[in-house]
């Protein structure tokens, strides 16, 4: 098997410890904003609310980023009427995510696999591309390693709605990793996408608000 090259190890350690510098300060700025929302006038507190909303749906199409401890982080310091709008905030960054990922050429994850040594990998991502849109799901579950991997597969959309709300799922991506995934697989609808996300997410976030409000 080939070995990867020596830049392409050298740039993806730097992508990861970009990643890592990224998601420590996100969690210490998140948290800093926490005690700025304990002492803030109404005004002040208006403005922290718009500025963390929309760093929190921006970091959450980040991976790796701890999202639900994040919006939990938000709904504890501003209180439970945050759940709504973290509720929609959560649903734009994770949309955010998916397209990013619907963005990215194949054949680039085919060169990546190839600088990596994976040609069995790389000469996969190279067919796929090519395939007419009609024909990807087919193919992905004809390649499917075994009988479970392929009924994941026919329930994409329950298996991601679960991977979403799986506690730890930080360490596939957080909720903004698998969200580009499922962007890079071509396997997901962007309409039904939508949907699965607003239907996955809704369940704590607005538990918080109505409960936390009444």
């Amino acid at each position: 098997m080939p070995r990867p090259r020596p830049a392409t190890i050298i740039r993806l350690v730097v992508l990861i410890a970009l990643l890592v510098l990224a998601n420590r300060y996100l969690q210490g700025f998140f948290a800093m904003l926490e005690e700025d929302f304990a002492s803030a006038d109404p005004r002040m507190l208006r403005r922290l609310a718009i500025t963390a909303l929309l760093l929190y749906a921006l970091s959450l199409a980040l991976p790796f980023v701890p999202g639900v401890e994040i919006g939990l982080m938000l709904m504890a310091a501003a209180g439970p009427e945050m759940g709504y709008l973290v509720y929609l905030c959560t649903v734009i960054g994770l949309c955010i995510a998916f397209v990013a990922g619907r963005l990215v050429p194949p054949l680039v994850l085919a060169r990546l696999a190839g600088e990596f040594g994976l040609r069995r990998a790389e000469a996969f991502l190279t067919r796929f591309a090519a395939l007419p849109r009609d024909e990807v799901f087919p193919t992905l579950v004809a390649a499917a390693p075994n009988r479970f991997a392929a009924v994941l597969l026919r329930q994409r959309y329950l298996a991601l709605a679960l991977l979403l709300n799986m506690p730890g799922n930080f360490v596939l991506g957080g909720g903004g990793g698998i969200a580009m995934m499922a962007g890079l697989s071509r396997v997901f609808s962007p309409p039904l996408f939508l949907l699965m996300t607003m239907l996955a997410v809704a369940p704590v976030p607005l538990a918080v608000a109505w409960f936390g409000g009444n």
